[in-house]
């Protein structure tokens, strides 16, 4: 029976692995990733599991919106990334599995009755960047099994997001360089100064509004 267990589960994480791949190649934004992968993951762990994201500075996490299962009041909101299992993951950069979280002094509820965690780093160019952070009412409910499985969905993440990043910086420079050469060519066209005024103010306001659109997203 237990190998049946374990062939059944074996199956069904790959099914898993195959809708992430799916999902992370359909999907045009950060979110749409994380919120895709975050619902196809949670079709196993179905307690609480979602991810968590680093700030610019590194210095604090945020639970993305598509968490699921998190229902204690102000789950939502950031927090150190010096603390918390899930901090404490993306500090050290390494996986932290936690059979009995009322043995840990960093652990930071997100639901009730909650006995243990899992959280698995995502890297983007190299750098830690968040957590995937899964939890269940059950103690000792994660093993390694659960650890490479994560692992593996953490990594590709990690390379989808990657790639979608890589993408935009690629559009911006192109973006960027085609203002710059209609300006070059709108300033060759004239050489007086109220002209040439006129362009490089259009220019610049073209490159800004370029920036604060890539802020946006």
């Amino acid at each position: 029976k237990k190998t049946e267990e374990a062939l059944a589960r074996q199956v069904k994480e790959l099914t898993i692995l195959h809708a992430v791949a799916n999902a992370q190649a359909e999907s045009r934004t950060e979110d749409e990733i994380i919120e895709k992968v975050t619902k196809i993951i949670g079709l196993i762990y179905q307690e609480v599991c979602g991810f968590l994201l680093l700030n610019e500075r590194g210095d604090s996490l945020t639970p993305h919106a598509s968490f699921i299962g998190a229902d204690l009041p102000g789950w939502e909101n950031s927090f150190p990334s010096s603390t918390g299992i899930s901090g404490k993951a993306v500090s050290l950069d390494k996986i932290i599995r936690v059979d009995d979280v009322s043995r840990e002094t960093e652990y930071l509820p997100f639901a009730a009755g909650i006995q243990a965690e899992l959280s698995i780093p995502i890297h983007v160019n190299g750098r830690a960047i968040g957590v995937l952070d899964v939890e269940s009412k059950t103690r000792s409910a994660f093993g390694e099994n659960d650890e490479h499985f994560l692992y593996t969905v953490a990594s590709s993440v990690g390379t989808a997001l990657e790639r979608l990043r890589s993408l935009k910086e690629e559009q911006k420079r192109s973006r960027e360089l085609n203002a710059l050469y209609y300006a070059t060519k709108s300033l060759a066209q004239s050489l007086k100064p109220e002209v040439i005024a006129e362009n490089v103010v259009a220019t610049m306001d073209e490159l800004l509004a370029l920036s604060a659109a890539e802020r946006r997203f």
